[in-house]
Formats: structure tokens, C-alpha cells, sequence
């Protein structure tokens, strides 16, 4: 489902729960729990939930904020708690709420602010790397090397030169590994067709997928899946031919 937004104030989004993505200012951003989104006012922008969304929205006037319009990653969690702890008190009617409220914003634009400044630092390279390779394989590798990089804030020739220079692979040679073993898994089960696991794995056509399967098992699809199948009969004739054999001194 998509949603289309604009904002007569600038808007700060901080998500809690679920997956899926944000275009700001014609970039798609991949947006899940404590990721943040600051959009000025009368900017459009759109959502598209993989599964349901949660998040807490704020409309806020004269921050500052306004010229970093974008996605950022709240690293520590600190500007999640203030922002849970802000929709509390908005919510409830107490002594002096609106001394707290006013505490509570100034405090979010802060470390908005903190988390903005953080995420334009780049992280060591053995982090970024881990870090990298880590949504890959949570992905299982349906993720591009632009939506990769843009999730770690760095450009796609920096982290090709990172992963190649870490690991000695490229993005999409980790990618496309990661697929291979999603691939493995599904043909094992043997649910689905080859060409039902090539589309489920992200491939373009049956054809690529047996072509990249084999270069990186040494083996196609078809074969590997009677290989799996071969197996568990192989190893019941082993144990029975055991069991006849005859007894030795």
C-alpha cells in the first residue's frame, strides 16, 4: 500500500515497528524500527509498507532542522525514548504538561540533531563491512546494491570498494551468494519448480539462475535437487547393507 503525504509544518517521523521504504526528495529510502525521517514543510513524500507500519509522527515549527531534510538511523536508541516518552505526555493531562512537552521537543531537536551529524560520519570500514554483509544475509539477498547503500549513508563505488576490499568480493557477488543459498534451501524443501525458485530468489530469468547456481555449486539446479533427493536413500541402503552384514571376530 502507498501513501502520499504533504505537511503544512516540518514532520518528524520515527518508525517502531515494521518495514518498508520512504521517497524523499527522489530518493527511496528503506525505513524500519529506529530509523527517523525529518521532511520540511510542503514536501512531498510517500510510504509503502512491506508489513504494517507503526510509527510516531510530530509536527514541529522553527527547529532548524529544516535543511536536513532525509532518512537518518537513531544509533543509540536515545532519540526513540524521548520521542516515546513526548507521545506519553501528549497524551495524558498532568500538572504542568505543557512545560514538559516544550522540555521533551527541545530535547527530540537535539539529539535529531546529534543523530543527523552521526550519521554523516563514516563509520570504520570493518563496521561498514559487517554491517553490509549482515543486511545482506537478514535480506537473504533481496536487496540491491543502491538500496544497500544507500541503508549504510555511503555511495555505491565506496562500498564496492569496502566489501571488495574486506572480504575480496563485490556487493553483488555477496548478493547473488545469498540468493544461491536462499535458492539451496527452497530446492531442498522441493515445493517449487526451478523457475518458481529463480523468481522467488530475485532472478530474471530461470536461464541466469541455473547459469549462477552452477557457477557458484559447480552443479544446476535440477542436479542439486536430486542430489538432496538421492541422499537420505543412499544413507537408508548404507545402514541396511550394515545391519546384513555378517558379524567379525
Amino acid at each position: 500500500m502507498r501513501l502520499d503525504f504533504t505537511h503544512a509544518v516540518l514532520e518528524l517521523v520515527y518508525y517502531v515497528r515494521g518495514t518498508g521504504s520512504s521517497k524523499l526528495r527522489g530518493v527511496r529510502h528503506k525505513v524500519e524500527p529506529h530509523i527517523f525521517s525529518i521532511t520540511p514543510a510542503g514536501t512531498g513524500h510517500d510510504q509503502l509498507n512491506d508489513s504494517m507500519l507503526a510509527s510516531q509522527c510530530f509536527g514541529i515549527s522553527g527547529s532548524g532542522l529544516e535543511k536536513y531534510a532525509g532518512v537518518y538511523r537513531d544509533r543509540g536508541g536515545e532519540l526513540g525514548r524521548t520521542c516515546q516518552r513526548l507521545a506519553e505526555e501528549v497524551a495524558a493531562t498532568r500538572v504542568a504538561q505543557q512545560m514538559m512537552v516544550d522540555g521533551l521537543v527541545r530535547q527530540m531537536v537535539a539529539q535529531a540533531l546529534r543523530a543527523v551529524e552521526e550519521s554523516s560520519r563514516k563509520p570504520p570500514a570493518r563496521e561498514l563491512a559487517d554491517r553490509a554483509l549482515d543486511i545482506i544475509r537478514r535480506e537473504s539477498g533481496m536487496v540491491t546494491v543502491a538500496e544497500l547503500s544507500e541503508q549504510l549513508f555511503v555511495s555505491k563505488d565506496y562500498l564496492r570498494h569496502l566489501l571488495k576490499s574486506s572480504s575480496g568480493r563485490s556487493p553483488l557477488s555477496h548478493i547473488i551468494g545469498a540468493r544461491i543459498d536462499r535458492a539451496r534451501e527452497l530446492l531442498a524443501a522441493g515445493e517449487l519448480n526451478v523457475s518458481a525458485v529463480a523468481e522467488r530468489c530475485g532472478f530474471s530469468s530461470p536461464y541466469y539462475f541455473s547459469r549462477m547456481f552452477k557457477k557458484v555449486t559447480g552443479m544446476t539446479p535440477s542436479e542439486a535437487r536430486e542430489a538432496r533427493s538421492a541422499a537420505p536413500a543412499r544413507a537408508k541402503r548404507k545402514r541396511a547393507s550394515r545391519r546384513g552384514a555378517p558379524a567379525t571376530r
